[in-house]
């Protein structure tokens, strides 16, 4: 039946050949002006699982807060001055920031929100009631006396106390021990300028005052080289990316106008939206780069082999129109292409190109030996249909059984790849035969009949090379087993890349910020969230995972409104503070040597500190008390001891006391009127919360409370085994963000992609059987490409090469691929027969060489992308292609003279 059809088909292109190509490029035209339409979604957003409970708190944040995800701004120069500045001026410009809508043209608000750090005003009028009750305990010494001496005492013993005897307290509290270090060196350096007469100013002393009480209020790094600024754009995450890319753009020329004015501070962004834009911008510069590499390699490859130019540029055009047909199909039934379906160009040329191969090499074979346009057309149809639409079949049956899975990513390529499979095979087998016969005409009648010249097309070294591993089949047969033991071995060693980040365009500045960041401040630069219903219930939380090791930081309205029973416990401590300010002790004399005993005893709890942190992997506290003392990270002295030099001033000058008393008596007057109102033990309200502060962490309504959650380190490095993460989902239930979305992606990626690995198995397999109708010859044909599976798993594991979310959408694609090669070998044996299988492999196997050579150029061209993602894919689908020629051609043929004694065994086509 099979031949009658291929025989019909042959007469009918070549005669109604004029008809075809008419109707099938206007089919083209019409298929073009639809995928024109398809919209780009290259982000990783548009991948995330439908349904996970995850994506559901996900829509409810946005419902009610409008974004909870921020853009970071971070700000780098060497002077933190500078930093400061810099962030100060960006506030009313990235405010007054407004970007075009790309719909509508009207001028949009680019910027919800700005924070360049906490409201230090409100910490001056209420601080002391957002301190814990037990810590109010501890520290209210340093409220009792603000003469110099007896205050930096009652600082070494708090230090002694809380971080040197209980060490595990600088473990559990390095945020509060960084704040007090953070303080205590401004107000050791103060004093050493003003021993050394350097600067006595009452601004000098207040910044210390400041540092001590209030802190700086700006989110700097521990070397004081880096600031961060947090804006939350006018756009969630969930709105249409080109807004996004609108947007982003818009606050980035922003901070570009700004900065211009700061020669001294360079700046870059990321967060959710920086890295959306940042993966829309480079997929598509990677999708037209590799599609357009991938058509002159394969072009060249064509023209090259076949010495000739018409035919294979007919090809590729013809392919290019199967490629237009599968588009315009998919904008119909989905609408959009993503990261994954953006790729479908490239893999449909590696893949469509197969089929014209082996069409216009068995057709210019049979001209070239002298045989006349239509038989040569009937004979190539006879010669290739049968393994062309079995191996389009199987290919397509591998994609279209991802329709199966539940992850709609799948679903989408599968859909894309498994029609445009077929679209390809269509149109090499009507389109392309059709344009051949016209060019053949046209240039019979321009140019006048002329005879063809015979010409060999045959591969004579492939059928050399089967002579020999036929000749020793036992032989090669045992080769191959032996090398299958031996990189079986190292199929165990295959991972899973679980960061995310490592898919990313390599080289962005807001890939590197996101690493950069929990590195220099130890919280990540994205962050997690949820929200819940009453105070009470933010604060439980808050103080649970402010406990968890793996917790960096907790952003929620209790940071300045906490519950009224924290407030209740605080109250007491905070007015018995208040009272003792009207009781302080008056001026005392400056005892010179008692002083610089003090700053001696600061210095070793200093080192102390530094040893435990250490010792501890408190990269924060080592970091700063480090750069207290002067001392690299090696414990080697690099500058000079801050409080050495403190020490060095009040030895070295002369009129030291002098200087030192009027020094204690501006300090005692600033602090004095600092505790005045920071020491108020009436409740907070929320009537007193900075607007701006409500606005963030209440939704419009005042229903609901947002709590966002930063790790300690970087989150998105193994994702799936995060600490951070487990430590979210056990104590925040109904917790999301993009990092608990992108683990619900990779988790169902990775098990939908056991699954579609086994439907695609097991769709090939059938049609196999049903092609072959033999479970021997089914058997024999799946044979070299479970062989190559497993060389490839193995190399995989001995380079140390990983799976990951993208490129294990490459294993259907081995499959269909890998299979095509013993089909075409095993219809050829059976039409032409065992005596005659070098000269088949010399003939089929160029045709084979030649579609794996441009197969694995197309896919190889996704290997130079900056997009990591493409690069992996491609990488991987080239080594198992490439093992499966080889197999194939290496190890099929010693199988079937093993196993078949005769034509007959394995039927006749």
């Amino acid at each position: 039946m099979r031949e009658r059809f291929f025989t019909w088909l042959a007469r009918a292109v070549h005669t109604r050949a004029g008809v075809i190509f008419l109707l099938l490029t206007v089919l083209t035209i019409v298929t073009a002006a639809l995928a024109a339409r398809l919209r780009m979604d290259m982000t990783w957003n548009a991948m995330v699982p439908e349904g996970d409970p995850t994506v559901e708190t996900y829509e409810t944040v946005i419902e009610h807060f409008g974004a909870a995800t921020q853009i970071i701004i971070a700000l780098e120069g060497d002077d933190p001055d500078d930093l400061i500045e810099a962030a100060e001026a960006l506030v009313p410009a990235l405010e007054a920031t407004e970007y075009t809508h790309p719909t509508s043209g009207n001028r949009e608000p680019a910027v919800k929100r700005v924070v360049v750090g906490y409201d230090r005003a409100f910490l001056a009028d209420h601080g002391l009631m957002l301190i814990k009750a037990k810590d109010l305990r501890k520290t209210r010494p340093l409220f009792t006396d603000y003469n110099l001496v007896p205050y930096l005492c009652h600082t070494n013993d708090i230090l002694e106390a809380e971080y040197i005897y209980d060490s595990a307290n600088l473990t559990t509290q390095e945020k509060e021990a960084v704040r007090a270090l953070d303080g205590v060196s401004a107000f050791v350096e103060s004093l050493g300028r003003c021993a050394a007469g350097r600067d006595t100013t009452a601004s000098a002393i207040a910044h210390a005052v400041d540092m001590l009480t209030v802190g700086r209020g700006y989110l700097l790094s521990t070397d004081e080289r880096m600031l961060l600024v947090s804006v939350t754009p006018a756009l969630s995450l969930t709105a249409p990316i080109d807004q996004t890319v609108l947007l982003v753009n818009a606050i980035e020329e922003a901070v570009g106008h700004v900065l211009s004015k700061h020669p001294g501070v360079r700046s870059g962004l990321t967060g959710g939206h920086v890295v959306s834009r940042d993966e829309m911008e480079a997929g598509m510069a990677d999708t037209i780069r590799n599609v357009t590499v991938a058509f002159a390699i394969i072009l060249l490859v064509f023209v090259l082999s076949f010495r000739m130019v018409t035919g294979p540029l007919l090809a590729m055009l013809v392919l290019l129109a199967g490629i237009s047909w599968d588009m315009g199909l998919a904008y119909l039934v989905i609408g959009r292409l993503d990261i994954f379906t953006a790729m479908c160009g490239v893999i449909l040329m590696g893949l469509g190109v197969d089929f014209a191969i082996h069409i216009l090499a068995s057709y210019t074979e049979l001209r070239r030996k002298g045989m006349d346009a239509p038989t040569a057309l009937r004979e190539t149809y006879l010669r290739t249909g049968k393994g062309l639409v079995t191996g389009a079949l199987t290919t397509a049956a591998a994609f279209l059984s991802l329709l199966l899975t539940s992850y709609p990513v799948f679903r989408e390529i599968g859909f894309v790849v498994g029609f445009g499979v077929i679209s390809c095979l269509l149109a090499s087998v009507a389109y392309l035969p059709a344009a051949v016969v016209l060019t053949e005409r046209l240039a019979d009648r321009f140019r006048g009949h002329r005879e063809i010249k015979p010409v060999s097309m045959e591969f004579a070294f492939l059928g050399t090379l089967t002579r020999v591993t036929a000749r020793r089949p036992i032989l090669t047969v045992l080769a191959g087993i032996l090398v299958t033991a031996t990189l079986g071995l190292f199929v165990s060693r295959v991972r899973m890349n679980r960061n995310y980040m490592d898919m990313e365009p390599a080289g962005l500045e807001s890939i590197r910020l996101q690493r950069d960041i929990p590195r220099r401040f130890n919280i990540s630069a994205d962050n997690l969230f949820t929200t819940v219903e009453s105070l009470a219930e933010a604060q439980q939380l808050a103080d649970l995972l402010n406990q968890r090791p793996a917790i960096g930081l907790v952003e929620s309205i209790t940071d300045y409104l906490p519950s009224p029973a924290k407030q209740q416990q605080r109250m007491p401590l905070v007015q018995a503070i208040r009272d003792e300010q009207s009781h302080l002790p008056g001026p005392a004399p400056i005892e010179v040597p008692a002083l610089v005993e003090e700053l001696y005893r600061l210095s070793d709890n200093l080192t102390e500190m530094s040893s435990l942190a250490f010792i501890g992997g408190l990269d924060r506290v080592f970091a700063k008390t480090n750069r207290f003392l002067g001392l690299d990270p090696d414990g080697e002295p690099v500058a000079p001891s801050r409080v050495q030099q403190a020490i060095d001033a009040i030895e070295g000058h002369t009129g030291v006391a002098a200087r030192m008393e009027n020094y204690q008596r501006r300090f005692r007057d600033r602090m004095s009127a600092r505790m005045a109102t920071m020491a108020d033990p009436r409740p907070i309200t929320l009537e007193m919360i900075p607007a701006d502060v409500a606005d963030r962490f209440l939704s419009d309504d005042r229903s609901r409370y947002l709590l966002s959650v930063y790790a300690k380190n970087d989150l998105w490095d193994g994702l799936l085994t995060s600490a951070f993460i487990e430590t979210v989902i056990r104590d925040l239930p109904g917790a999301s963000g993009m990092p608990l979305l992108m683990k619900a992606m990779v988790r169902t990626a990775a098990s939908e992609g056991k699954m579609a690995f086994l439907y695609a198995g097991i769709a090939f397999l059938l049609l196999l059987l049903i092609d072959f109708r033999s479970l021997k010859t089914t058997v024999i044909a799946a044979t070299p490409l479970a062989v190559s599976l497993v060389w490839m798993l193995g190399l995989m594991g001995a380079l140390g090469f990983p799976f990951s979310v993208v490129n294990v959408i490459g294993l259907p694609l081995i499959l269909g691929i890998g299979i095509d090669d013993s089909v075409h070998i095993i219809h050829r044996y059976r039409a032409e027969g065992r005596r005659n299988l070098p000269h088949s492999m010399a003939s089929i196997g160029r045709a084979i060489l030649l579609t794996t050579l441009t197969t694995g150029l197309g896919f190889g061209s996704l290997i130079p992308s900056t997009y990591r993602g493409y690069a992996s894919l491609g990488k991987l689908v080239t080594l198992g292609i490439t093992l499966c020629f080889l197999v194939s051609i290496l190890l099929l043929p010693a199988l079937l003279r093993l196993t078949h004694r005769a034509r007959g065994d394995l039927g006749t086509d």
